[in-house]
Parts: C-alpha cells; sequence; structure tokens
C-alpha cells in the first residue's frame, strides 16, 4: 500500500516533470523564430534560449530520476485540446492525471521566470 506522503511526492514529481516538458518545446520554437529573422543581438539570444533550454533538460532529468528512485514513471503524456493526460505508475500502480492548459501555462510562466532569475541573480516572485 502506498502511504498519502508517498502519493502527494510522487504526484508532485509527475507534476513537474509534465510541466518541464511544456517550456522546453515552447523554447525550441522561439530559437527557430528568432535565427530566422534578422536581429541585431540574435547571438546573444540564442545562446541565452540555448542555457535556458539546457537547465530545463538538468530539471526534467532530475526529476525523472527522482521518480525513478520512489518506484515511479510517466508511461504516457497526451495532449488534448483543453488539458494534459499524465499516465504514470507507481509499485505496479497506475495513475492518470489531467492537468489544465491554463494552469500548466501559469507554471511554465513561473518556470521561466525561475530560470531567468537564476541566469541573471534576481528574486522572482
Amino acid at each position: 500500500m502506498i502511504s498519502g506522503e508517498e502519493y502527494e511526492s510522487f504526484l508532485t514529481l509527475v507534476k513537474k516533470t509534465a510541466i518541464l516538458q511544456v517550456p522546453a518545446l515552447v523554447l525550441q520554437a522561439d530559437y527557430r523564430t528568432v535565427a530566422r529573422f534578422p536581429c541585431k543581438l540574435k547571438e546573444i539570444w540564442l545562446e541565452q534560449i540555448r542555457k535556458m533550454s539546457e537547465r530545463l533538460a538538468e530539471k526534467e532529468s532530475e526529476s525523472r530520476k527522482a521518480l525513478r528512485r520512489m518506484g515511479g514513471r510517466i508511461i504516457a503524456v497526451k495532449q488534448t485540446p483543453d488539458h494534459r493526460e499524465i499516465e504514470a505508475e507507481l509499485h505496479g500502480f497506475l495513475y492518470k492525471e489531467k492537468l489544465l492548459n491554463e494552469w500548466i501555462k501559469v507554471e511554465c510562466m513561473r518556470e521561466a521566470q525561475t530560470l531567468l532569475g537564476e541566469a541573471y541573480g534576481v528574486q522572482s516572485e
């Protein structure tokens, strides 16, 4: 049997991992957009996007490792028009979670602010 505390830790890691995937995809699209258009500071912006992407990948990897250490894993992520469905497993039990796109957007903005704050030594609110 899984304790409530273990389930909450598992669910937090599942959500965190799923959320970290979204800004990584957005940054890939932004990188392509910035690279395509003339911009006087293009190389600086591209480097910042690369650094943010690398940090997001590190955070996602850390989150996935923490899931594995506790005996969990994400099986599938499916995007629908209004939410993201996540199938995850913990100690042989299957769990499904739905995250609303609006909630994901807010969390992604928060994560981006945190990353920028880390890069420039600024506290995010």
